[in-house]
């Protein structure tokens, strides 16, 4: 079919002509079904192997099949990363987080007509459902709470 992974030399090329290149995890495990640890782990690891790679930091991951939860999206803030995606079916304004933003999943297979159907339906509140197996429908995102203390988003942490 001709279609093989990326290699290292292809997302350095694609690094040098200005696009970003996020992580996606050590062995693109559904991190919600792993423990905490490997979990973690597969976060740390695979920000670190882009980093080491590219050259230039890491500053966005993307949970395997958009399965996620909000430890581990503030967990890959902790670690360096501005934005996680996930493929929660959401719309985005000025007010959605970036530990949590949406990507539509397009896959080699797809024709042009296919992706650009997709797209135009990705646009369409409540059509497409979360692939991630949860069948949640798009939603808007509530507004991130304020502490009145420091006036920053605030943030929770692993237990």
């Amino acid at each position: 079919d001709g279609l093989r992974p990326m290699s290292w030399d292809d997302a350095r090329s694609l690094s040098r002509r200005g696009f970003s290149i996020g992580a996606h995890g050590l062995t693109h495990a559904i991190l919600t079904g792993e423990t905490k640890a490997i979990a973690c782990a597969e976060i740390e690891g695979s920000l670190a192997r882009v980093n080491s790679e590219l050259g230039v930091p890491c500053r966005t991951f993307a949970f395997p099949n958009g399965n996620y939860s909000p430890e581990l999206a503030h967990h890959v803030l902790r670690c360096g990363a501005t934005t996680a995606m996930t493929t929660e079916p959401m719309w985005v304004d000025s007010n959605s987080p970036f530990w949590r933003l949406p990507r539509v999943q397009l896959f080699g297979e797809f024709t042009r007509a296919r992706i650009e159907l997709k797209l135009a339906l990705a646009t369409l509140r409540g059509v497409l459902a979360n692939p991630d197996g949860s069948g949640r429908a798009y939603r808007r995102v509530a507004k991130p709470k304020i502490c009145s203390k420091n006036g920053r988003a605030h943030t929770p942490h692993f237990n």
